[in-house]
């Protein structure tokens, strides 16, 4: 029992990436981790924002205008999932994952050297949302270009698990957001952070971005989609018409079934901090440090549930993760009000459901889309699927909040989305294993 246990937790032995496949996979992750590092930080800095770039009398107002400006980035997404992604089903991934993390590290970078409210006024406000927006851009066609590269590299049989790369960098891109904030909260006065120590986690995006371009140029084009390409000669090609009319049930699904991983990022570790602090007194340090705390378990159990995608197939763990997140949601969010320790306890117990339900993600949508429009194919689910269930939720949730005044309504609002990729999950057919080269 033992063996069987551990030989689901990795990939088989008797297929091995080749160096060019591993170096492929390492630039594609270290490049998402950058764009989501810098997409991310902004939501676990919105308590200090609100104050800099959205003042008034009224500090639930602020920052609900705060997460309005984070939301914002969420409604353009699907905008760049359309206008950028077509770059990688005519071009080649490598030139697709070139323009997003260029287009996502200079806003991140200029974030930081911002002047506030106090400073030039409404100029403020404006200027932070127009990043926000660039940013969002980037991120809407950053995933889908990543996971297919990935998924064209990796071998069939451990699809589920390379993928599991791709959404382990986002997690550990969370993971390190939060925790640089809460190192910088710990090691310097609330005066110096107001002042300028919320500047330091934006600006470490340009360097960040400089190593992860110089990585992305050392990419070589898939060989499944050299094959597509040689066959393919006319470069009029039209990635989003052909994803419109041929595959708008693959998109629908893909935008349904990441309702649970997107509203989990959003609900049950970007929020939390915001959550603990503002409505139920926890200080600073501490909320972050349970919110970390889980995205940690998050990345830990990552791979291990990646691997068991390729033994037991995308929608069984998928379907297991949703179930046992639905089940958890409400009691998380009831332990939050007991008291740090327990919160802790809580959020590591739900943690590894939610890795479930992330690592299932990444194989399921490169596998329900053809080479010749994977990359706006993913896309254009993921970003629909972030803009209806992530983008405003930290919004609703203190919305939600205050009209009932019931601090665990968040929880329900996650329980409802959660929903959507049940339903969804009933109608997906499993693709672990399909030949990627026929399609």
């Amino acid at each position: 029992m033992t063996i069987q246990t551990s030989a689901m937790a990795m990939p088989d032995r008797s297929e091995r990436m080749t160096p060019e496949s591993r170096r492929a996979i390492f630039s594609a992750s270290f490049g998402t981790f950058v764009e989501y590092y810098d997409f991310i930080v902004y939501g676990f800095l919105a308590t200090i924002l609100a104050g800099l770039f959205f003042p008034g009398d009224d500090p639930v107002t602020s920052l609900l205008i705060t997460f309005g400006a984070y939301a914002v980035s969420y409604f353009v997404r699907p905008l760049g999932a359309m206008l950028i992604s077509p770059i990688g089903d005519i071009y080649g991934r490598k030139a697709l994952l070139l323009v997003v993390i260029a287009l996502m590290t200079l806003p991140t970078a200029a974030i930081g050297l911002l002047p506030t409210y106090h400073q030039i006024g409404i100029l403020a406000p404006i200027l932070l949302t127009l990043c926000r927006v660039l940013q969002g851009l980037s991120a809407g066609a950053e995933y889908g270009g990543a996971s297919a590269l990935v998924v064209e590299y990796a071998p069939a049989r451990q699809r589920g698990y390379y993928s599991g790369y791709l959404t382990l960098t986002i997690s550990l891109a969370m993971a390190v957001g939060m925790g640089l904030g809460l190192f910088i909260t710990k090691m310097t006065s609330a005066e110096v952070m107001q002042n300028w120590g919320w500047r330091v986690p934006f600006l470490l995006a340009l360097p960040l971005g400089l190593i992860g371009l110089y990585i992305r140029l050392q990419l070589e084009e898939t060989p499944v989609f050299q094959k597509v390409a040689q066959k393919a000669h006319d470069k009029k090609k039209t990635p989003l018409r052909t994803t419109v009319r041929r595959d708008w049930r693959a998109v629908l699904l893909g935008m349904s079934v990441g309702a649970t991983h997107v509203i989990t990022a959003s609900i049950l570790f970007l929020f939390v901090p915001t959550h603990l602090i503002r409505n139920l007194g926890y200080p600073p340090a501490t909320a972050m440090s349970i919110a970390l705390c889980g995205l940690l378990v998050w990345s830990l159990f990552m791979l291990p549930m990646a691997a068991l995608t390729d033994r037991w197939g995308r929608k069984p763990v998928a379907w297991l993760g949703s179930l046992g997140l639905m089940a958890l949601y409400y009691p998380v969010y009831l332990t939050f009000g007991v008291g740090p320790t327990a919160s802790y306890i809580a959020i590591i117990v739900a943690a590894p459901f939610a890795s479930m339900a992330s690592a299932s993600l990444g194989p399921m949508f490169a596998e329900m889309f053809k080479t010749d429009n994977r990359s706006t194919g993913i896309n254009l689910g993921w970003q629909f699927s972030t803009l209806i269930f992530g983008g405003p939720a930290p919004m609703l949730a203190m919305w939600l909040i205050g009209r009932s005044g019931n601090m665990n309504a968040p929880a329900l609002f996650a329980m409802f989305c959660i929903c959507f990729t049940l339903f969804a999950l009933c109608f997906i057919r499993e693709t672990k294993g399909i030949d990627l080269s026929r399609m």
